[in-house]
């Protein structure tokens, strides 16, 4: 099985000592990927490689398709803070009135 090539992140089989104590390899999949700079690994639940890297793929798809906000609130940017504004607006049932002071 040739190796397909994903420059952010991989897909592999987590290695364990059995009980005589040689190295063996999962047979599910584990995908590791990072989210805003974190680190993040999963396991897959399958033992198909390519259902894994289909898997790898939606996981580092999802993070664009969000809107993510910060989760410091003293790092929140103003771009921001002015969309979450537009979004409780369009939620709400009548829109919220802003005065500027």
């Amino acid at each position: 099985m040739k190796s397909k090539r994903i420059p952010t992140g991989r897909v592999f089989r987590r290695p364990y000592h059995d009980r005589k104590g040689q190295r063996q390899l999962t047979s599910t999949w584990h995908v590791t990927y990072y989210v805003n700079g974190k680190r993040v690994q999963v396991a897959t639940q399958t033992e198909d490689y390519d259902e894994a890297v289909a898997v790898l793929r939606e996981k580092m798809a999802g993070p664009a398709t969000l809107n993510v906000y910060s989760d410091r609130p003293e790092r929140v940017l103003m771009n921001q803070l002015f969309d979450l504004v537009v979004e409780v607006a369009a939620c709400a049932a009548t829109p919220p009135r802003i005065t500027w002071h």
